[in-house]
C-alpha cells in the first residue's frame, strides 16, 4: 500500500476567544531563587500589584515576567477528505 502525502500550507493566528495570561515569578537570590509566583492573571496591572506587595513584604526586587496566549494552527486551503479505496 502506498501513501500519498500532499503539502498543505498552514498559518498561525491568535485565538481571539482566549485571554492572554500575565504572570511573574520572583527570581531574587544568588544561589537559590525565591520562587514565589503571582499565578496567571488576565490583567497585567494585577501582576504589578502582586510584585509591589511581594517587594514590600520581602524587599525582593527581581522578577521574571511572562505572557502567554493561545494561537490557532489552520490550513490555508481546505484539506481534501481522504478517498476510500
Amino acid at each position: 500500500m502506498r501513501s500519498v502525502i500532499k503539502y498543505v500550507p498552514y498559518k498561525v493566528r491568535p485565538d481571539d476567544t482566549a485571554e492572554i495570561e500575565h504572570e511573574a515569578r520572583c527570581v531574587f537570590g544568588d544561589e537559590v531563587e525565591c520562587g514565589a509566583e503571582s499565578g496567571p492573571r488576565s490583567d497585567p496591572a494585577e501582576v504589578d500589584v502582586w510584585m509591589r506587595e511581594h517587594t514590600r513584604e520581602t524587599r525582593h526586587g527581581r522578577y521574571r515576567q511572562s505572557m502567554a496566549g493561545y494561537v490557532l494552527w489552520e490550513a490555508i486551503e481546505p484539506v481534501p477528505s481522504p478517498v476510500a479505496p
